[in-house]
């Protein structure tokens, strides 16, 4: 997603009485560094991912298991007030999701269906995709995304599990020969953060602001982030078009990945979360817990 987008829609639904002052990237501070950072009131507002929120606040972990759920799926059954209520606790409100889109499988090897997984080294993160894997015979690791292309490059991996927007610039489609199979592990949390007493010091109409791009534009930025992730200029129609080869697999065999990295998904989420928070997240989404 193009983050101006959320600083300008703020600017627009407060009539440039309120001003967010986008200051960069990972090249400003590390992903992992955001929130403490944001906790500790070094920043007053942040983008970042579920994983991320994770490391101080165990709702953060649940929100990976969200494989299909849209934002505005979340608030209809309660995971809004279900996250905050534990974001809280670490000084943040969470205010929506911002960013939609699924990874893909690319190899260097003719992979037809799940089982020529079997011996492969892949690149993944994520502990369900990475136990789906392992189930399947592949050996999963994880390091720096920037260094895929060099990795691809002398064989370290054979394969990888990613996003598919971006490629084109990245250049991996010079090392990479196959996309293949389903699209898989949807992308939905990722959001916007705010520090929770900077939150508090608001009015209810500034407080209006921050939120009414979400009730304006998210169902259009959703679907503009699956334009990017689909489209010609930095989708997977940019990778084809670069000559990376499309193998499709079977709708059984799409069925069989999805489902077991969602059943992984939500077995290695039960684990890291505590009992009142797993009984109650899982209730939330209308699956058993502990997972079957």
């Amino acid at each position: 997603m193009n983050w101006q987008l959320y600083p300008d829609a703020v600017k627009e639904a407060s009539n440039g009485q309120l001003i967010l002052d986008v200051l960069g990237g990972p090249e400003i501070m590390p992903g992992i560094e955001l929130v403490p950072a944001l906790a500790k009131n070094v920043c007053d507002i942040i983008t970042c991912a579920g994983y991320h929120l994770g490391t101080m606040a165990e709702e953060g972990n649940a929100m990976q298991a969200l494989l299909d759920y849209t934002p505005w799926e979340e608030r209809e059954v309660g995971l809004l007030d279900f996250y905050n209520e534990g974001f809280a606790e670490i000084n943040i409100r969470f205010l929506g999701q911002t960013l939609g889109g699924w990874r893909v499988l690319a190899s260097n090897v003719k992979v037809e269906k799940p089982e020529d997984l079997n011996g492969l080294t892949l690149f993944t993160y994520g502990e369900g995709p990475t136990a789906a894997f392992k189930k399947l015979g592949a050996s999963p690791t994880l390091f720096n995304d920037s260094e895929i292309y060099s990795a691809m490059e002398r064989g370290i991996i054979d394969a990888f599990d990613y996003p598919p927007a971006g490629w084109a610039s990245f250049g991996w489609q010079e090392v990479t020969k196959y996309i293949v199979g389903p699209r898989v592990n949807h992308l939905v949390a990722y959001g916007v953060s705010v520090n929770l007493d900077v939150w508090n010091s608001l009015s209810a109409e500034e407080q209006g602001w921050l939120m009414e791009p979400f009730d304006k534009y998210e169902k259009l930025w959703w679907g503009y982030n699956y334009w990017v992730y689909a489209g010609p200029e930095f989708g997977e129609d940019a990778i084809r078009n670069a000559g990376v080869e499309f193998i499709s697999w079977s709708a059984e065999d799409n069925e069989r990945l999805a489902k077991l990295i969602e059943e992984e998904t939500l077995r290695t989420t039960a684990e890291s979360l505590s009992p009142e928070c797993g009984q109650r997240f899982f209730e939330l989404i209308g699956k058993p817990y502990p997972p079957e």
